[in-house]
């Protein structure tokens, strides 16, 4: 069984130090390395040192002061980032960190780092370890003014993001940080229980943990799909038809420009069907031959048909893995005339309904079924309810 319930989970918020970075650097900087600064400043045992900057660190603890270089700089009359600079090689990505994050990415999930760092801190890191290539977002709560111990921080960063707490993954390694988050409401947490590779683990009770990114996405049955296109409503449909059909595998996907060979508007049954399944062929035999591994392949094509005399636009699914392929339709929805009359003239459904309506690129948002049902249906939607049909002959091989 998964740890975590992806198909319920959009947005990814994590931590750094501890969590994507090794804690070692930050344990060694401020646990040996200003100390001893602190002792060759001052002529003061080494010992004495620890001590009193550990006393100095727990009357600030949890607050936006503990985190603050700026804070430390005064209190200290030490350059804290030329002192960081100074052991700056200790920097260092987890080892299990990039795979993670690419696989979240891959998912499709919206990826934030939200850290309680300074942003001078913030900045050294990211120069270290490039972190800002597999993130979409970094933030430091020092522009909010408060850290993620309070419940003011997250509201805050709601308010900010936008994210949905029903459908969001926290992960931290602070037991005090986790309980913070589930208490405002984030659904889904996740402790790292071992932040410094030089240190034991820790137990963090009423959270799911882990000590290995690798454990976790083996544990979430990983499943590759390649979409045959490079429009976002497929993709993201096919995501979520998948997702929603795997509910304990981190869905990831490829996306491939794969060519119909039928007219850019299909116009009857066999056009859109083969259409479908020319894209499918077509990405199974580019998989082929650029060593591409997917656990299946997926292509839509929309298409016109009249059916009962009436002009409808509809769409085709075929759903292909190494054993079988299988092809399938989803609603359909009658086309005003004036709209089939353009389509008769070789003009796409796209143009033709962004004419009609004087919209932008209706076919990579709701599309004309959006437009039409003003917003009940849309074209993913659709795509979605065809493929999840479709694959009841994946489900239940034998039957078909």
């Amino acid at each position: 069984m998964a740890l975590l319930p992806w198909h319920n989970i959009d947005t990814v918020l994590l931590d750094m130090d501890g969590t994507l970075l090794d804690l070692h650097f930050d344990n060694h900087f401020w646990m040996e390395h200003i100390p001893l600064k602190m002792s060759e400043k001052h002529n003061k045992p080494i010992e004495k040192c620890r001590e009193e900057m550990r006393n100095a660190y727990a009357q600030v603890e949890g607050r936006i002061e503990w985190y603050c270089l700026d804070h430390w700089a005064k209190e200290l009359d030490i350059d804290i980032m030329a002192a960081k600079r100074e052991v700056a090689h200790l920097i260092s990505l987890r080892d299990d960190t990039v795979p993670f994050l690419d696989a979240l990415k891959a998912a499709g999930k919206k990826v934030v780092l939200v850290t309680n760092a300074h942003p001078d801190s913030l900045s050294l890191k990211v120069e270290k370890t490039q972190l800002d290539e597999h993130i979409d977002e970094l933030i430091s709560t020092h522009i909010f003014g408060v850290t993620k111990e309070s419940q003011l921080l997250w509201q805050k960063l709601q308010a900010h993001l936008g994210f949905d707490a029903s459908r969001c993954l926290f992960v931290d390694d602070s037991q005090v940080i986790l309980d913070a988050a589930k208490a405002y409401g984030i659904a889904y947490t996740l402790g790292i229980s071992n932040p410094d590779s030089k240190k034991p683990e820790n137990i963090l009770r009423g959270h799911v943990s882990t000590n290995s990114y690798h454990q976790l996405l083996s544990d979430s049955k990983p499943l590759s799909i390649i979409v045959a296109s490079k429009n976002p409503v497929k993709i993201e449909a096919a995501r979520e038809s998948f997702q929603s059909a795997f509910v304990n595998s981190l869905v990831t996907v490829v996306s491939i420009d794969a060519p119909s060979s039928v007219p850019d508007q299909p116009m009857n049954a066999t056009e859109t069907r083969d259409g479908a399944v020319n894209r499918v062929k077509y990405c199974q035999e580019y998989a082929a031959n650029n060593n591409l591994q997917a656990d299946y392949v997926v292509a839509y094509e929309g298409g016109v048909e009249v059916l009962d005399s009436v002009p409808s636009t509809y769409a085709v699914v075929c759903v292909a893995n190494a054993e079988r392929c299988h092809t399938g339709r989803s609603a359909s929805l009658a086309l005003p005339p004036q709209i089939y009359q353009r389509l008769q003239q070789g003009q796409e459904l796209g143009p033709a309904m962004d004419a009609l309506f004087n919209t932008v690129n209706i076919k990579q948002k709701g599309g004309a079924i959006g437009q039409l049902s003003k917003g009940l249906q849309s074209r993913k939607s659709i795509y979605i309810s065809a493929t999840q049909l479709t694959l009841s002959a994946f489900f239940y091989p034998e039957l078909y």
